[in-house]
């Protein structure tokens, strides 16, 4: 009954009226991932599966975004046209401007698909769902690209006029820290030692700036030098939890389903700190809040 009402029952207001809403489901709305995953689960099973034809292709799907890993040239072009010409009993088309590939490919006369080539924004690797797949060696590092010509302060909200603005700046840092530890960068079953040190300082990097502005606007008056001791704790704790964090959530799961607690992360606490240490400096060197 309740998902009854949630679906066929939802209003809205505009203006002096209310409508309620006969096609479709409440955007946003906490089942729309759920309904989402069944419908389109469904157009994988009864139209997607001749366009996946050997066995050595995965294709993977969150939410409406999807991506095909394979061997083969042939089923990629397969998997692409059949996509570009559209399911239309399920209402699903391509949009040509989204997709991405790592081959040239055109999927209507004259409509070529974005390729990632070295050197570019993405640096030759493949963007899906926040993550940069790399295809010549399947790494997997976060997509960062989104922050370009973004305000990063923008990105954080800090209350300054909270009771204890001290606390929540230092808890927001944490949390920021938090969010970068997932398996799926950490793990040296998919990724070379190279590339999680590189994930973990790109992570540290971003945190840096996110940094920079809350302390910005955490000094506004006082200012930083006034408070270095009290920053430098919040660091000093940061790197704690990172280390700390990572290590927890790889001995909790793998990123690989078959190597279920088996997750390898082999960065000492020592280097862990060094990089973060190194982007902090990166980011913060120069500015004049921090200057001696």
């Amino acid at each position: 009954e309740d998902l009854r009402e949630h679906g066929l029952n939802n209003s809205l207001k505009i203006g002096n009226r209310f409508y309620r809403q006969k096609r479709g489901i409440p955007q946003g709305a906490v089942l729309s991932t759920l309904l989402c995953s069944f419908f389109y689960g469904d157009l994988e099973r009864t139209s997607l599966a001749d366009d996946v034809v050997d066995d050595t292709s995965l294709l993977l799907r969150f939410t409406d975004d999807f991506f095909l890993l394979t061997w083969t040239r042939r089923c990629a072009e397969h998997f692409l046209n059949g996509m570009h010409g559209g399911h239309g009993e399920y209402g699903c088309f391509l949009n040509p401007d989204k997709t991405f590939v790592n081959f040239d490919h055109e999927c209507q006369p004259g409509v070529r698909l974005r390729r990632g080539r070295p050197g570019d924004a993405y640096g030759g690797r493949v963007p899906w769902c926040g993550l940069l797949l790399d295809p010549a060696t399947l790494e997997v590092s976060a997509d960062y690209t989104r922050y370009t010509g973004q305000r990063v302060d923008d990105c954080l909200k800090t209350e300054a006029a909270a009771a204890r603005p001290g606390l929540v700046f230092a808890r927001k840092m944490v949390m920021q820290v938090k969010n970068k530890c997932h398996p799926l960068l950490l793990d040296e079953h998919i990724n070379s030692a190279l590339a999680v040190r590189a994930s973990l300082y790109q992570s540290c990097v971003l945190v840096a700036a996110k940094f920079h502005a809350g302390a910005r606007r955490f000094s506004a008056r006082t200012g930083v030098a006034e408070n270095a001791s009290f920053f430098f704790g919040v660091f000093a704790e940061m790197t704690r939890v990172l280390y700390r964090v990572c290590v927890q959530r790889c001995r909790r799961k793998s990123a690989l389903p078959s190597l279920a607690g088996t997750c390898r992360f082999r960065v000492p606490e020592p280097s862990v700190q060094w990089l973060a240490g190194q982007a902090f400096l990166g980011v913060l060197k120069g500015k004049r809040q921090y200057a001696g």
